[in-house]
């Protein structure tokens, strides 16, 4: 972590490029991230598309998209399945390398989710807006809700084994 490069830069299309600047469409913000080894990882970001690397990061691909509400965080689990914490209140899993993703959870309010912490291959938490966690113990097939109450918005989850956790 001493020195940092450049190994990625979001460009829009010839077609956008072409367009005059105020009529240009947003471009998405990558706002996830998860590596499952040194080679292979995974961006989400504003737009709901998931973009893949196999060389570190060197180049990148789309390979789906979760939903267009946008992905806040991603945390894989093996080369194929990962978890998706979203800005539409859902938790969404993938057992094809991000291709296609499916709803596993939601927020009992709809709030965003911000979040993923998995402790291992089983026990994972999702946290968000209006003091949601959500909590799986068999690797995202099936959630609880925790709520905190109040309006607290929780950013981050983090675990050192199943029992032992912080919030913020």
């Amino acid at each position: 972590g001493a020195t940092w490069r450049r190994v990625f830069q979001v460009v829009p299309s010839q077609a956008e490029r072409d367009k005059p600047k105020d009529q240009r469409a947003p471009l998405p913000v990558v706002s996830a991230l998860s590596f499952f080894d040194a080679r292979r990882g995974w961006a989400g970001g504003s737009d709901g598309g998931i973009l893949y690397s196999s060389n570190e990061g060197e180049s990148w691909a789309r390979v789906g998209t979760v939903t267009p509400a946008g992905v806040n965080a991603l945390w894989f689990t093996t080369p194929s399945r990962g978890l998706a914490a979203c800005a539409d209140g859902q938790v969404y899993a993938t057992e094809n390398a991000g291709r296609t993703w499916i709803p596993r959870a939601a927020s009992g309010g709809g709030e965003p989710l911000r979040a993923i912490f998995l402790a291992d291959a089983d026990a994972g938490w999702v946290v968000g807006d209006g003091g949601a966690i959500l909590r799986t113990m068999d690797g995202g097939a099936t959630w609880k809700e925790i709520r905190l109450g109040g309006a607290v918005s929780i950013r981050r989850v983090w675990f050192t084994d199943r029992q032992r956790g912080w919030i913020v």
